[in-house]
């Protein structure tokens, strides 16, 4: 979820609560202030801002529980609201709670959770840093983490889940363990749904002491399979896989789309590229993408501008990595109706970060008035590097080859094109420059540049 007052990235509200609740404040505070230096019209203010800010939601509220925290025996937290639950391992007093004895637990205030660990700092052996585990879905994995810290030698660490999992591994008398050791041999995927007990015992010189006991559910998802009837245009997308194989198996929740794993592993590799980038693509579509990077790999790029200038690049110059790009990503388009091209891992987005690349229908003139002033003039190779080469009657930019608004271009005509893939430039609306896809065919007629 994104904060509409910070921008900010937050898993739950909290961000959302804190910004309005700070706001709110805020804005009262400087109220006051211009109420002391201006009277009577400063407290018209007063009270039209209040009541912007009751119209507007923004309004003073709870702050979210987090997630998880991890306190010593005899430590206290104020989580700022009450708080209830938590079992033997704490003592509660309204929103503070103080740490009695080493375990788990869960605290809650609404339909808010937080997951609770409480150390022994003078324990003789301890786990400390384990993942919060409180809800898993059949056929999911779970990353052990943490380490293990011993005053006595460690011969061994044994985990059980309920009656299905029993792993027990030698620590060879080490007085630190690290849970990545052993994480890979419990399977936390082959779990049947249900309540599940999950502990963990360390064997030392002094006896067998347990260091978590947790429990937790495993819920089955409930799927239901994907239909033509929520993709745009399921021609071109049929066509391009030959059969129906794109069409997942998933469920809906909190907005997302979830994907069956078994179809994502079925269906979805990895596709590494340079600056150590791996992208995901659908296996159908692997030869194309690696058609297309290949070529962008192994191509340079030369300009001749208006005032005679020359430059040159290697073609790799103008993909900026940016975390907005990626190939395969389950979801629905900006519209909000129909599947994304990339939910069946066939499209990639490229320098998404440029202005000039956002999904805005000016951005078309901008790139259509560059493409005109652009002409190709051929091609050869640099001992085993191809080298394009264009006329730009137009500026340089200030740094490097190529212009923003050109990039793309170059990188479709020169790429993305030989290797099947369409550019969302030329779709209808809204024209979307970052976008190169195999299942989708665009309204608009292609301008051929290199030919």
């Amino acid at each position: 979820m994104s904060c509409v007052f910070c921008g900010r990235e937050e898993s739950s509200s909290a961000s959302i609560i804190r910004c309005r609740s700070i706001l709110f404040f805020q804005g009262i505070g400087w109220a006051k202030v211009l109420i002391n230096s201006r009277g009577d019209d400063m407290k018209k203010f007063l009270c039209l801002y209040i009541a912007m800010c009751l119209l507007m939601g923004i309004v003073p509220s709870a702050m979210a529980l987090p997630e998880s925290i991890q306190i010593v025996i005899g430590e206290t937290y104020d989580f700022g609201e009450e708080v209830t639950g938590g079992g033997e391992i704490v003592s509660l007093e309204g929103s503070v709670l103080t740490g009695k004895k080493q375990g788990t637990g869960v605290v809650e205030s609404g339909d808010e959770k937080c997951f609770v660990v409480v150390r022994d700092q003078n324990a003789r052996v301890f786990l400390y840093g384990i993942s919060r585990l409180m809800t898993l879905y059949a056929g999911e994995s779970f990353a052990l983490t943490g380490t293990i810290y011993s005053r006595d030698p460690i011969h061994t660490v044994t985990v059980k889940v309920g009656d299905e999992i029993f792993v027990t591994e030698p620590a060879d008398g080490a007085f630190r363990y690290s849970m990545s050791k052993i994480d890979a041999k419990v399977k936390f995927g082959s779990l049947t749904p249900g309540i599940k007990r999950m502990t963990i015992d360390v064997e030392t010189d002094a006896g067998v002491t347990n260091v978590w006991d947790v429990t937790f559910v495993v819920k089955e998802r409930i799927w239901q399979r994907a239909e033509n009837s929520m993709i745009y245009e399921p021609e071109p997308v049929a066509a391009f896989f030959g059969d129906d194989s794109y069409l997942f198996d998933y469920t809906m929740e909190d907005g997302n789309i979830i994907v069956d794993p078994e179809w994502v592993r079925e269906n979805i590799v990895s596709l590494h590229f340079f600056y150590g980038m791996s992208y995901s693509v659908n296996k159908k579509a692997l030869p194309n993408f690696e058609v297309a990077l290949g070529t962008i790999l192994n191509s340079q790029v030369e300009m001749q501008y208006a005032d005679g200038e020359v430059r040159r690049c290697d073609l790799a110059d103008l993909v900026m990595c940016a975390m907005g790009d990626g190939t395969y990503n389950a979801r629905f388009t900006s519209g909000g109706e129909n599947l994304s091209s990339h939910s069946f891992g066939t499209a990639i987005d490229i320098n998404s970060a440029l202005p000039v690349n956002r999904m805005k229908e000016e951005n078309r003139a901008i790139i259509a008035d560059a493409m005109a002033k652009l002409t190709y003039l051929g091609d050869g190779f640099i001992g085993n590097t191809a080298l394009y080469r264009f006329s730009y009657d137009g500026k340089a930019p200030e740094t490097g080859a190529v212009p923003d608004e050109l990039k793309n271009c170059l990188l479709y005509e020169i790429a993305f094109a030989p290797a099947g893939f369409n550019w969302g430039y030329y779709f209808s609306e809204p024209c979307d420059p970052m976008h190169f896809t195999l299942t989708e065919i665009p309204a608009n007629e292609r301008v051929v540049i290199v030919k």
